[in-house]
């Protein structure tokens, strides 16, 4: 027969097999919303050159809004792509 302690290890080791399936369910969750968002952002970043190339006035009225929010080592990189 199965003694409490039997019945209480196996328990235990479903637990973990379960906390296993968590965690790992929940870093392809993590790591879906990562590529989604990264997705998002190039998606929204490619939509602005085009807008700023068909309206070089918006790329130019934004430009002073937008460069702050570049990190630094970013805004020569960034400030070429707007002069274009």
């Amino acid at each position: 027969m199965n003694s409490p302690s039997d019945k209480l290890a196996k328990l235990e080791a479903r637990r973990a097999a379960l906390d296993l399936r968590i965690r790992a369910e929940a870093t392809r969750e993590r790591e879906r919303r990562r590529r989604e968002t990264t997705r998002a952002k190039i998606i929204l970043g490619g939509a602005l050159i085009a807008l700023f190339r068909a309206e070089p006035v918006v790329a130019r009225a934004l430009a002073p809004r937008l460069l702050p929010l570049v990190p630094e080592r970013d805004r020569g990189l960034v400030a070429t792509l707007l002069s274009d």
